[in-house]
Order: C-alpha cells, then structure tokens, then sequence
C-alpha cells in the first residue's frame, strides 16, 4: 500500500508536467491537455479551463501554473522517500494483497461537486433534484431551459469526456471481498448537491458510521445545505441536517455584507471531527468559505463508547494505515487510522467507537502498518484506550 501510493504520487506528478511544459512553451494547447493539467493541479481546474476557451492566458499565469506544477512533483519525491524506505522489505504485490486484505470490510465514499457545475451563477435554485444522477455535465441545465443539447454536446467533446467511463455525481463503492466492490451511492441516499468534505462518524453512538458533507458554492451563486447523512445500519442513509439543528445556519442562509448589491451565500467547504468537551459525543468543526467557522457541539442523547489512540514502535509513531477491529455486544466494527479527512481538513487520528446498546468491549484486533496482528482484551468503555505497538 506504501509503495502504491508514493509511486501513485510519482507518476501523477510527472504525468501533470508534460501539459504544463506544452502550456509554458506553446500558448495555447489543446483543450483537452489543457483540463489534464487543470485537473492535476486541483483548485485550478476551473480558472485553467475557462481560459483555454477564452484564448491563451498571459505567460505570467502559464508561468504559474507550472511553478505549482513543479513544487508538487518535488513535494511528492521528497514525501516518498521515506516511505519507500520503510517498505522496502514488501514488494509491490505483496504490499498490494495484504493491503487488500487488511481493509476488506471497509467501502469507499467519493463525494463529486464538480459534477453539480452545470447550474449558471443566475440559477435560483429552483429545480435542483439532489438525489438525481444525469448521463452528461449540462443535462439538467439542458431540460431546465438554462443550455443547449449542442452547448452540452461541445462541452463533452472539448473536455474529452467518454460519458460511457463516467460517473456525473457522488460514488459510494461498497466493499465486496475479494478486491471487488459496488457502486451504490444513489440507492444509499449518498447523492447531494454540491458536497466538498466528507466527515465521518458515528455522531448518535449507535455503533454505525454516519457521514457530514459541507456543501454548497458561495457568492455568486445561491445557498445549498450541508447535509448530515445518519445511517440506519442496513446500507442506507437519511439525510437529517434539519432535525439534527445543522439548518437552518446561523446567522441565516446569507452572510450579512453585500457585493455589487448582493448578498452572499453562505458556503460550507471543510469539516473535522472531535470529542471537544470530551462528554463522549462527537462534535464538528466546520470552515466556511469566506465567513466565520462553526463549532456544531453534539448534544444527542448520551450513549456507550470507546475510543482507541495507537502508539507504533516500528516505524512511525502516528500508526497511520494501521487498522482496528472493536467487538463488542456481538458486532465487530472496523476504523482505519488515515491521515485524510475530506476536502483540507483532518479529524483525530484517535478513533472513536459508538457501542449502541452494548456495555463492554469484548476485544480489540490491531493490523499495524508493518503487518503486525495484535488482539487485546483489558479494554475499556467509557475512555480513551492507548495501545502501543509491541516490540520485536
């Protein structure tokens, strides 16, 4: 898995360079090279492809554009040196198949805000179906009379789009064993509008993991709700924002200055997640585009739960890709220490087990990141569990 991801970095970073260069040297690439590049560079994708259909930018932008280039590729080679020398006992497929079988029982959430793009800044709202999943990038905006099917069919072409290999919107992949998994976000309830984070949790202690998105696009386009996504248990979620008191914000759905006349949107872009007041309930840290943060604190009702902080003694202390499996009443629940956390954000890497209607922890199993299987019984409900690593 170490190996994957550092090569993964090597390899996106080079392939982004060859665009950039064409960009520096040329002036105006093709269209498509052109969102190549965008797309690897990240928040520049929009700027980059909307001056491509405009005519070349100035040499001083391509300029940037390859700096940016060029200080990620070195980012991505100085960060991967260390961990390839920390796997170099694993060869590539070996690092692959025991990752695979490390995180059988975990899924996949994608959350996807570009596919929501369609809607022009002047859009009211009205019409927005946020479960809906649409074959191309304008068709919504083609069947509310706000594009053309040519302006949706250039699109497609100019931005090199195979509509077959593509899905327009969120993707959960539940995890089938054996390296295989299924797209399901539609019939899961995990389709919403304009989603940038993704924050998970079990924020009701039921021993389900639930999920928060921040949501929404900011001035000059309208408001659109975070959504709190609480999972029943059986693969299909609700959205309960309203219930749960996340809407309506505070403050209001618009901030209270004006630009040019009007007033902006309220947009949330990044969450975390801690036990702040350490009450043993989840709370939510979120960023707000241009606008102050907000810190929801959690006030459900109280219910049993563990939590479990890793020390690793072979490598790195922060045991991140370590994974712990928590039985208790019966049900076995998995967490995978990471250190993402959604869109520029990343929650603690203690993790935090609701246990529903169970009072006691039966076992805890740790798969550390070298491999390592550890099983401890003397853990406790109602604090937070240490865990070192055992030395060679």
């Amino acid at each position: 898995a170490i190996n994957i991801a550092a090569i993964s970095g090597i390899y996106l970073s080079v392939a982004m360079l060859i665009p950039a260069f064409i960009d520096v040297y040329y002036g105006h690439p093709d269209s498509e090279v052109f969102f190549l590049s965008a797309f690897f560079t990240g928040g520049l994708s929009l700027a980059t492809a909307a001056a491509t259909r405009a005519g070349p930018p100035p040499f001083n932008k391509r300029m940037g554009f390859l700096v940016v280039n060029l200080l990620w590729l070195s980012a991505c080679i100085i960060g991967a040196i260390p961990l390839w020398l920390s796997s170099m006992k694993l060869t590539f497929a070996q690092a692959f198949f025991e990752s695979v079988s490390a995180i059988s029982t975990t899924d996949l959430l994608v959350a996807d805000m570009h596919s929501d793009m369609w809607a022009p800044y002047q859009f009211d709202g009205v019409g927005i179906e946020e479960g809906a999943r649409y074959p191309t990038v304008l068709a919504r905006a083609v069947e509310l009379g706000l594009a053309t099917p040519e302006e949706d069919r250039a699109f497609t072409r100019e931005a090199g789009i195979r509509e077959e290999e593509v899905i327009f919107g969120s993707t959960l992949y539940r995890n089938l064993g054996g390296g295989r998994f299924e797209e399901c976000a539609q019939r899961a309830g995990f389709e919403t509008y304009w989603p940038w984070g993704i924050v998970e949790g079990d924020y009701d202690g039921d021993g389900s993991l639930d999920v928060f998105i921040p949501s929404g696009m900011g001035y000059p386009f309208f408001y659109w709700r975070s959504a709190l996504l609480r999972n029943r248990g059986n693969g299909v979620f609700d959205d309960v924002c309203g219930p749960a008191g996340l809407f309506p914000p505070p403050g209001g759905t618009h901030s209270e200055t004006a630009f040019r006349g009007k007033r902006a949107a309220r947009s949330s872009r990044s969450g975390a997640t801690l036990d702040f007041d350490g009450d043993g309930r989840l709370d939510i840290v979120v960023n707000n585009f241009n606008d102050r943060a907000w810190l929801w604190r959690n006030v459900s009702p109280e219910r049993p739960w563990c939590r479990v902080r890793l020390v690793e003694t072979r490598g790195r202390r922060d045991a991140i890709g370590a994974v712990v499996r928590l039985t208790a009443g019966g049900r076995t629940q998995t967490r995978l220490v990471q250190s993402a956390g959604g869109y520029l954000a990343q929650s603690s890497s203690t993790l935090h087990f609701g246990l529903g209607g169970a009072t006691a922890v039966e076992k805890v199993e740790v798969r550390w990141p070298g491999g390592n299987l550890q099983t401890v019984t003397d853990v406790k409900a109602g604090v937070v569990n240490t865990i070192t690593e055992p030395p060679e």
